[in-house]
């Protein structure tokens, strides 16, 4: 098993002292995009301790490298933290908040998982934020009620864009440090691209 540790850049007191963010990524043959993971990886580690999972810890296979790129993605598997987490052990409670980047295999493997599923759950329940970005939505449809209804369905979501922009991952990392400093009442829709987790009232 795996030991489930925060990842990114910063020194010993930097990760003590900020929030953890899960990212939970696709395992399938050209699951996670790689534009999408680049940018929510970069922005989000400047804020937040990040620890990277997928179904079964299998290594991520990114579709959409260019060649500007290129060398990035080189030293980024050269990291410990390129390796992922099992997502069938990680432990929600020990994360302040989800990220799921534009993955177009979600629709394969997170769509129907149970663990995640059981992840997303406990977020819900103690009010935690989630965002989802892309193709990285359909992986909440994981999440059901009792009566098999979605969990998420007095819920506010944006579309999935047809090209998203590197502001649109801004908007979601500012989310995301907002929520974690501010702790805000979520009680209308916020109008950021791909974002989802505003409760209605």
């Amino acid at each position: 098993m795996k030991k489930q540790g925060s990842t990114g850049g910063g020194g010993a007191t930097d990760r003590l002292t900020k929030p953890t963010c899960l990212i939970v990524c696709s395992a399938v043959t050209g699951g996670v995009s790689a534009q999408s993971f680049l940018h929510t990886f970069t922005l989000a580690s400047s804020a937040f301790n990040l620890q990277v999972a997928s179904p079964g810890g299998k290594a991520l296979d990114f579709v959409g490298i260019n060649e500007v790129d290129t060398r990035w993605f080189q030293d980024f598997q050269l990291k410990p933290y390129a390796n992922p987490a099992r997502l069938e052990s990680i432990d929600g409670s020990r994360y302040h908040a989800l990220l799921i980047p534009h993955c177009p295999g979600a629709m394969t493997d997170l769509a129907n998982s149970g663990y995640l599923a059981r992840i997303l759950q406990h977020f819900k329940t103690e009010k935690k934020p989630i965002c989802a970005i892309g193709h990285g939505v359909t992986a909440l449809c994981c999440v059901t009620n009792e009566d098999k209804s979605w969990a998420f369905q007095d819920y506010s979501l944006t579309g999935v864009s047809t090209q998203i922009q590197p502001n649109t991952f801004s908007a979601v990392i500012q989310y995301l440090i907002y929520f974690i400093y501010t702790k805000p009442t979520l009680n209308k829709y916020h109008k950021l691209p791909n974002l989802i987790l505003v409760k209605r009232q």
